[in-house]
């Protein structure tokens, strides 16, 4: 399912989000573009609907979350912990929507968090217990699902003064990631990863320019942004510059990556999702039988095979760029010592990590698997939601919480995320105006992987082991895989029956 938005405003209102419906069967097919000819949108924002006698007294609302403090994503995950204004864009318009929110319904936020980022069994615990002292859980997506049974949740649908069919709230989204028609966790403008997440593909403009090589801009206009043409390009790149017969991280290549930041933004932005939902908002696996997904697999493969990319499988793989300790961060010191054509990050948040790169960078949408009709839209994919707010079963107010969910998502789509957009993501952490416009367009149809954002590591990581083999056994490696997938989507849609 896919939506273009042409206004700044209404960017992020209506998200696109990954194809659902038809019968539980496998589905070969692509999900097909809508016509990319738009109108001019004119709309209203409609009033935040909380009456006027709504007052707390000064309660706190307490939300407990992975810690994120004095890091670049402390605005994003931590939103409540911010104490001050400081001069940064981003700190500052969440810090000052908080604090509108507070003062409109006189309460007083408050952040706790957990011991580490896989402490997600206290949701559970604290729900279980009845301990009505934690009003929400911000809990990455997938692992805060798996906590979810038994009631331990309130699912969004049950929880007073919420509307979800507001602006402020991804409708797509959320249609795209319910089950059983039911949300144990809803998105909206409060939920900024939905757009910092997003994948972006990142060019070395030095190493193209002295190559001579294609402007991806206008296979883009032209609609022939493919996966082959980037890999003729990321071909003509790799080369040994010392002479010693043997690739290393002092030789230039084609593209340096994580398997998480690169391969499944080929078949999800190609419509060959891995996870499909039918008629009843149930899910299953579409991946027996999925000649197109294997066949983009296979390619993949062969072109990894070709040793034109350095692919980062674990921390420390480039040993001379391990500064941070980080998968995700070692691609980009390599991409900023001019050792690449091509990066990948999943952050829009780690481009900052590049502001004193010597040489230009571009940012590019990742190319579909085949030609597209002039002029069409290529989109940005996000491999998930991020880290949504979960109300535990003992949350002491549900109808508090919903004033509260409402006014902070009315806050940020009026006040936040628009500023993001355009003073952080496509200012202050681009170079040009064409990679101003990429955003934008990539920003404008944001595809979300719904199999990601539940059960990663039965759904998608077996398929990441096959690229890290090196052997084409996709078909039998699903094979043995498909009992313990179909058994995890089965045991999702069992917890989303028994909400009431």
């Amino acid at each position: 399912m896919k939506t273009r938005i042409t206004t700044a405003l209404l960017l992020i209102a209506m998200l696109a989000s990954v194809s659902c419906g038809g019968e539980a069967s496998v589905d070969t097919t692509a999900d097909t573009a809508s016509d990319t000819t738009t109108a001019e949108v004119t709309t209203s924002i409609p009033e935040l609907d909380i009456p006027d006698d709504v007052d707390y007294g000064g309660a706190t609302f307490t939300v407990e979350a992975i810690d994120a403090r004095g890091k670049p994503t402390q605005a994003i995950n931590n939103p409540f912990s911010l104490e001050e204004a400081n001069g940064d864009i981003l700190n500052d318009i969440v810090f000052e929507a908080v604090e509108r929110v507070e003062e409109r319904l006189n309460i007083q936020f408050a952040q706790q968090y957990s011991r580490d980022a896989f402490d997600y069994g206290r949701l559970r615990t604290n729900a279980m217990s009845g301990d009505g002292s934690i009003d929400a859980f911000s809990y990455i997506d997938r692992f805060g699902v798996n906590q979810t049974a038994d009631g331990c949740v309130i699912p969004y649908g049950d929880i007073p003064n919420i509307n979800l069919e507001n602006p402020w709230w991804y409708e797509d989204i959320n249609n795209a990631i319910s089950i059983a028609n039911k949300l144990c966790y809803a998105v909206g403008a409060m939920n900024l990863d939905v757009v910092s997440r997003m994948t972006t593909l990142l060019y070395n403009k030095r190493i193209h320019e002295e190559l001579q090589l294609e402007s991806p801009h206008k296979l883009i206009e032209q609609g022939k942004w493919t996966m082959d043409k980037l890999y003729e390009m990321i071909e003509a790149a790799a080369r040994d510059i010392d002479g010693d017969n043997q690739m290393t991280v002092d030789d230039i290549w084609g593209a340096v990556y994580t398997h998480d930041a690169w391969y499944n933004n080929f078949h999800s932005l190609s419509g060959y999702h891995i996870v499909k939902k039918d008629g009843d908002d149930l899910p299953y696996m579409n991946v027996a039988g999925n000649e197109p997904l294997f066949d983009t697999w296979q390619r993949l493969l062969a072109y990894t095979l070709e040793g034109n990319v350095f692919v980062v499988s674990y921390a420390g793989d480039t040993k001379k760029y391990d500064i941070e300790k980080s998968t995700y961060t070692e691609p980009l010191y390599m991409f900023m010592d001019g050792k690449a054509l091509f990066t990948s990050t999943l952050n829009l948040g780690h481009l900052g990590y590049l502001r004193d790169m010597k040489d230009d960078f571009g940012i590019l949408p990742f190319p579909h698997v085949e030609e597209e009709e002039p002029g069409a839209v290529y989109g940005g994919f996000n491999p998930a939601v991020g880290q949504p707010l979960f109300v535990p079963s003992s949350n002491s107010d549900p109808a508090r919480t919903g004033y509260v969910f409402e006014a902070l998502c009315y806050e940020y789509y009026t006040t936040v995320v628009d500023p993001y957009i355009e003073s952080v993501a496509l200012v202050k952490q681009t170079r040009d105006e064409q990679s101003t416009e990429m955003l934008k367009m990539m920003l404008s149809d944001i595809q979300v992987d719904f199999s990601c954002g539940y059960w990663y590591d039965d759904t998608n990581h077996w398929w990441y082991d096959v690229f890290r083999s090196g052997k084409d056994t996709f078909v039998s490696s699903y094979e043995k895989q498909a009992p313990k997938a179909e058994a995890a989507l089965e045991k999702t849609i069992a917890i989303f029956e028994s909400f009431h």
